[in-house]
């Protein structure tokens, strides 16, 4: 098989912005008749129009082979000496093209899909797994169960009798995020640095740093709700332990190869089954008043926070002032 020449194909999502006969997102033919829609409810802006762009079609030769761009759909021909030639050769452009893209444009597209040929073989570039703990089966009075539960839940979570529970609050917020970054990409784990980020957040907005630290502190706190060493370090511990390293919280140049990646996938994925049953027995608890969480001493902003936020402030009056001035 190798070498070879390969046929690739790339697809581009959302492909308005390069001619597919789609409602747009954020781009408008130049001279066509167009209507912002904003729904303050949803909070969201759409704008509304029949008009869609001409599909791109270029033919590009390029260093890596032959290009050509035919609307969403780029088609790259190139010779490969091995599989790491291949692998190399189709990361560059999955993961590069579309940042690149996204300087020149406003809308934020990414690569749905992306097929090859290679000789005889003919074969998709995508995921190694997704596991039992992406599929929910259920009936609909589970589901109404499950709506209960949370709705009795609010009278935890409620305010006006102090902030007991406020760290709760916001650890419920953060799953719920890292939840949302986790399904709602249109490709799996494209936002999975994020989603660990935000179940680091969980832990550390229920245990709050101890003087041995983060990570001492969250194995004491999770020992006190009755878990074991083994869960603790497999399904909690890895969430602030990668909160510093693989492009988490902190950027990262280092390339991960396949087995890496499926490595953080696999915890990403049972992350999620695991942080909802942690939260899940703390409102059990609490409701039952047998746990509780430290109360935060402030929930105000910072001084050096509020401090930022004027200079911002200052800053952005400046600048819309000279856009003004430049108007005229």
């Amino acid at each position: 098989m190798f070498p070879g020449n390969v046929e690739l194909e790339f697809r581009l999502e959302p492909g308005g912005a390069f001619g597919e006969n789609v409602p747009p997102r954020r781009t408008v033919p130049l001279g066509a008749k167009a209507r912002f829609s904003w729904n303050a409810c949803r909070g969201e802006t759409i704008i509304q129009t029949d008009a869609r762009l001409s599909p791109l079609d270029f033919h590009l030769d390029m260093m890596d082979g032959s290009i050509h761009i035919d609307g969403p759909v780029l088609r790259l021909h190139a010779h490969v000496v091995s599989r790491q030639d291949l692998e190399r050769l189709i990361q560059s452009y999955f993961y590069a093209l579309p940042p690149l893209l996204g300087l020149e444009m406003l809308d934020s597209c990414i690569f749905s899909e992306v097929l090859g040929r290679l000789g005889n073989v003919s074969f998709c570039w995508g995921l190694q797994r997704s596991g039992m703990e992406s599929v929910d089966v259920t009936t609909s009075d589970i589901q109404e169960d499950r709506f209960r539960r949370a709705l009795s839940r609010l009278r935890v979570l409620d305010e006006r009798n102090g902030l007991v529970n406020r760290r709760l609050l916001a650890a419920t917020q953060y799953f719920h995020i890292a939840c949302r970054l986790a399904h709602t990409p249109s490709r799996r784990w494209e936002f999975l640095a994020e989603t660990l980020l935000n179940y680091a957040k969980v832990l550390e907005s229920l245990f709050p740093p101890s003087a041995d630290g983060t990570i001492s502190a969250a194995r004491v706190g999770l020992r006190s709700l009755g878990f074991d060493a083994v869960s603790i370090e497999a399904l909690y511990i890895p969430a602030l332990a990668l909160r510093n390293a693989v492009d988490v919280a902190h950027p990262t140049l280092a390339a991960f190869n396949d087995n890496q990646l499926a490595i953080l996938e696999k915890y990403t994925d049972v992350a999620e089954s695991a942080f909802r049953d942690l939260l899940g027995r703390i409102f059990n608890r609490i409701a039952e008043g047998r746990f509780s969480l430290t109360v935060p001493s402030d929930t105000k902003p910072s001084a050096a926070t509020l401090k930022v936020l004027a200079r911002i402030e200052e800053a952005l009056a400046v600048s819309d002032g000279e856009k003004q001035s430049n108007i005229k």
